[in-house]
């Protein structure tokens, strides 16, 4: 803070931030399952439940809406 690092204190810090949950291939690979999906053949909408499922099934990762 600025008493004890005077000027430089007030600067903006680098932060660290939690990894991805999935690697820049598995989001690209779920971005074109959302684009092809997005509208259903049968006129439904692709939902959240439906990614999630996408995402155990093709990636056996367990994620919850509030991520």
């Amino acid at each position: 803070m600025y008493f004890t690092d005077g000027i430089e204190g007030l600067y903006e810090k680098l932060r660290t931030r939690r990894p991805h949950f999935l690697t820049t291939a598995q989001q690209e690979k779920l971005i074109t399952f959302i684009k092809k999906n997005a509208c259903k053949q049968d006129g439904g909408l692709l939902i959240g439940s439906d990614v999630l499922a996408y995402i155990k099934q093709e990636f056996n990762q367990n994620c919850h809406s509030d991520y």
